[in-house]
């Protein structure tokens, strides 16, 4: 199979015209709304809508997992198993997907960064709300998805002005 493939980009409304087919050792360059590159899922449009979905459902695998095996875990260990299976995955790229146009569109990311916490301190709901999370957040120094993406660019910046 090939790897090779063109990608237009353009706003959400263009329409792509009709380009002239390229040819790579006489075989057709196939154009795609959206690729994987190292990982990221870069779509024509660069809403990062296809990206966050997918780490979306890593995270809601990676809670499976940590359901599967809480009650073995020490609670030294619930920061180093949050780190390892949910902000690792948050943080891969965020640099690049992070601003995906609106923060309300990784609401969802940081919905399964609570529930994951949630799962770790086996933290009970209520008949009318979930438990908070806000605390947990606090003690054990941790930032939501918007506030990783915001240290971040502030880091990037920096090293900008530094260098």
């Amino acid at each position: 199979s090939q790897k090779s493939c063109i990608m237009y980009f353009k706003s959400p409304r263009a329409i792509i015209p009709e380009y002239p087919k390229l040819l790579i050792c006489n075989e057709e360059v196939q154009i795609v709304e959206k690729v994987r590159f190292l990982g990221v899922i870069i779509d024509s449009t660069l809403s990062w809508n296809d990206q966050i979905e997918a780490v979306s459902f890593k995270l809601s695998s990676s809670i499976g997992c940590l359901r599967s095996f809480r009650k073995c875990l020490p609670k030294s260990f619930y920061k180093s198993v949050y780190c390892a299976f949910i902000q690792s995955h948050i943080m891969y790229g965020l640099s690049v997907w992070g601003s995906g146009g609106s923060s309300s569109k990784l609401i969802n990311i940081f919905r399964a960064q609570k529930s994951a916490l949630r799962t770790i301190f086996n933290l009970q709901r209520t008949k009318l709300h979930q438990a908070h999370t806000k605390h947990i957040f606090t003690e054990l120094n941790l930032l939501s998805v918007h506030n990783l993406y915001y240290k971040i660019c502030i880091k990037y910046g920096h090293k900008l002005i530094i260098s």
